[in-house]
C-alpha cells in the first residue's frame, strides 16, 4: 500500500511540475506557435514536424562568419538554382539580408509556425536568421512539366505537329 501512495504522490507532483512547465512557456510574447530566432530550435522543430526525409532540406550558413543562418525547403518541391543564386550566394559574397533584402520578386514575412510549415509544404524556402524576429517565406517552387511533344494519340495531317501539356503559359 505505501509504494501505491508514494507512487500516486510522485505522480501528482509529475502532473504539478509539468502544468508549471506548460504555463512558463506559452506566458510572455513568445507562444508555442510564434518563431523565435534560435536556429538550432528552428532546426529541430522543422526536422520534427517534417520528419527526416531526405526530401526535407536543411542547410546552415554564416554571414560574415558570425551570425547564423538557414533555410529549408523540399528538394523536390523548389528550384534549388534560385536558392542559390538568389539566396544564397548574395548572403555569402557579404551582402546583408536585413538592411539589402534579398533580391527575390516573392518574399512575405511571418512568425507563425503554421504559416511556416504550410508554406514549406507548398514549395517556398524559408529563410532564417538569427537576430531577425521573423522568418522569411521565398517563392521558390519549381512546377514539373512536359516538352511540347507530337500528339501520340490524334495525328493531325494539316496544321501544327504539337501537342498540348499540363502547363497553361507554354
Amino acid at each position: 500500500m505505501d509504494a501505491w501512495r508514494a507512487l500516486s504522490e510522485d505522480l501528482q507532483r509529475l502532473q504539478q511540475r509539468l502544468t508549471g512547465l506548460i504555463a512558463s512557456l506559452t506566458d510572455g510574447p513568445t507562444t508555442l506557435t510564434t518563431y523565435v530566432p534560435d536556429m538550432d530550435a528552428v532546426a529541430a522543430r522543422v526536422m520534427a514536424r517534417l520528419g527526416t526525409s531526405p526530401d526535407v532540406i536543411v542547410r546552415r550558413f554564416r554571414i560574415g562568419g558570425s551570425r547564423a543562418g538557414l533555410v529549408c525547403y523540399f528538394d523536390n518541391l523548389v528550384d534549388v538554382s534560385i536558392i542559390d543564386r538568389d539566396i544564397l550566394r548574395p548572403v555569402l559574397q557579404g551582402a546583408d539580408p536585413v538592411q539589402d533584402g534579398l533580391p527575390v520578386s516573392h518574399a512575405s514575412a511571418t512568425q507563425d509556425w503554421e504559416t511556416l510549415i504550410t508554406g514549406i509544404l507548398a514549395g517556398q524556402t524559408a529563410v532564417c536568421l538569427e537576430d531577425l524576429p521573423e522568418v522569411w517565406l521565398v517563392d521558390t517552387v519549381k512546377l514539373p512539366q512536359r516538352s511540347i511533344e507530337r500528339p501520340q494519340t490524334e495525328m493531325a495531317i494539316r496544321g501544327p505537329q504539337e501537342a498540348f501539356n499540363e502547363v497553361l503559359a507554354t
